[in-house]
């Protein structure tokens, strides 16, 4: 049995104090039928509350990811560049002269 106040905790969610003793017991199969592989339902969780906390999960478990992403496809100026630009200006020195 899954208590509903576990799983509402889990996913940050607040079901409040009367969801806290109430339990679920989990599906039971039908001769000849497999059990689901989802968890039981809990009761004080919308399936809303869920999603809710699953994106906030996964915001949370990506912002590195993205990132580390954005400052790998933004490298800032290689030593070409910066030769390259010093070349200009002694380029530009020397018609000056």
């Amino acid at each position: 049995m899954v208590e509903a106040g576990e799983l509402a905790s889990a996913a940050g969610v607040s079901t409040g104090a009367a969801a806290h003793s109430e339990t679920v017991p989990a599906p039971k199969a039908a001769a000849g039928e497999a059990l689901p592989s989802a968890p039981a339902v809990t009761a004080g969780l919308t399936e809303a509350d869920v999603e809710a906390a699953v994106a906030r999960a996964l915001d949370r478990r990506l912002a590195p990811i993205e990132k580390r992403l954005a400052e790998s496809l933004d490298p800032g100026p290689r030593v070409q560049d910066i030769v390259g630009g010093i070349g200009w200006l002694i380029g530009l020195g020397g018609i000056a002269a």
